[in-house]
Formats: structure tokens, C-alpha cells, sequence
């Protein structure tokens, strides 16, 4: 009986740790005045669907276990399941729609842009994605090794698909006159206006999108395509 309860906190304990490791806050993204918005991202419902799982779990070998006899203990032990799966349900699904229609896209988008970097005339070779999920950034904001720029999910500001956000989210920074981004052989490249070149020329960041010349914004949101073209396609040059 000690082992079974012992294994059942754990199996909760687990799920509450692994919920924390999974909380992603985006809290500057936020629009302003939105307590509902603020505690969903402050309460992401993965969280609760984890512990959810874990709890079902528990419950599931407890019955197992004790074996109930009385219809009392089966209900309650019943109910609780149903709790367990039906509130981090309830709460996914209208964290769902709620994000869906305060979102500035208006739900769901999956858009692609892609992207060169050259410094001093060689390309950049940024940091490799490794691991089951294959990618480098967050969910939303991501690379896959393909020099592609990868948005992907409900955005509630349209500056989640800027370039400054996307190498934010992939460890880098990118400012009006630097950028900053995380290399294949994984240390950090940094590149600043007036750096010098091996040729002994100082470098300059401009950004070509779609064969026209334009400033280095890092506020440039990517156009709305899922394929490329009409996608952009954006020069970084240092040079």
C-alpha cells in the first residue's frame, strides 16, 4: 500500500515538473489589458493537460490496486478521472477559441520565408536542429535547417513574425546595426556596422528583399505566404 501511494505522488509530482519545464510566457506580445490572455499564458493548458495525464494514471493503478468494492469508492475514484480529463479539456478548447479571436491574424497561419546570410562574402552557416523535434526556435517561430523561416501557429501580435522575433527565438538578436546568431559549430557569430572585413574594409548590414534594397529592419514582418514565392526571399549582406 506504501509503494502504491508513494508511486502515485510521484507519478503527480512528475507531472507538475514536466508542466513548469513546458510553460512558454510571450508576455511582450500581450495585448494590453487582457486578464483573461495574461493568466492563459501564464497557465499554459499543456500544463494542465499533463498533470491531467499523470493524474489519470494515478487513479488507474489505485483502482487497479485497492480493487473497490463499494459502488461509493468506484464512483468517486470515477469522478475524479472524469475531472482529470474533462476540465484540462474544457480549458484547452477555449483557450483555443479565445486566442483565436483576440489573435491579430485571427487563428492559425503557417508562413514561410526564406532567407541568406553573407558576411564579408561568405554564407553563414547557422546552428544545426537536433533532436526529436527538429527544429531550432520556438513552437510558433522556427528553423529546420533550411534557411527557411517558419511561422507556424496563432500569432496575437503580427511582431511575433518579424526578424528580430524569429532570431530572438533561434538564440540570436538582430538590431538596426548588428546581428547576432548561433552558428553551426554552436558558438555565436556577432557582426556590427563599421567591423572590419579580413580584407581590412569596414562592413555595413543591408537587407535585399525580393531583389530590392531596403533598410536592416529588424522589425520587418515577412509577408503571408506559406510557399516561396510569392514568400520573401531576404538577403542579410555585411559587406
Amino acid at each position: 500500500m506504501k509503494k502504491t501511494a508513494f508511486l502515485i505522488i510521484a507519478l503527480l509530482l512528475a507531472g507538475t515538473a514536466f508542466s513548469h519545464e513546458t510553460a512558454e510566457n510571450n508576455e511582450e506580445d500581450l495585448p494590453e489589458s487582457d486578464a483573461v490572455l495574461a493568466f492563459i499564458y501564464n497557465n499554459p493548458p499543456t500544463n494542465y493537460l499533463i498533470v491531467g495525464f499523470f493524474g489519470t494514471i494515478a487513479l488507474i493503478i489505485l483502482s487497479i490496486v485497492l480493487k473497490p468494492k463499494q459502488d461509493g469508492t468506484k464512483k468517486i475514484i470515477f469522478a475524479f478521472i472524469v475531472a482529470f480529463i474533462g476540465i484540462p479539456s474544457a480549458y484547452l478548447a477555449f483557450s483555443t477559441v479565445y486566442e483565436n479571436i483576440v489573435s491579430e491574424t485571427g487563428g492559425p497561419v503557417h508562413w514561410h520565408a526564406d532567407y541568406e546570410i553573407l558576411v564579408c562574402g561568405e554564407p553563414l552557416e547557422l546552428l544545426e536542429s537536433e533532436g526529436i523535434e527538429n527544429k531550432v526556435g520556438s513552437a510558433e517561430v522556427h528553423g529546420h535547417n533550411d534557411y527557411r523561416i517558419h511561422i507556424e501557429g496563432t500569432l496575437l501580435s503580427e511582431r511575433e513574425a518579424s526578424l528580430g522575433n524569429f532570431f530572438r527565438q533561434i538564440g540570436g538578436e538582430m538590431t538596426e546595426t548588428s546581428l547576432t546568431v548561433p552558428l553551426k559549430d554552436k558558438t555565436i557569430g556577432h557582426w556590427d556596422n563599421d567591423m572590419e572585413c579580413p580584407d581590412g574594409k569596414q562592413g555595413k548590414w543591408k537587407m535585399v528583399v525580393n531583389g530590392t534594397e531596403t533598410e536592416f529592419n529588424p522589425e520587418y514582418v515577412i509577408a503571408p505566404y506559406s510557399t516561396v514565392p510569392p514568400g520573401d526571399y531576404i538577403e542579410m549582406v555585411f559587406e
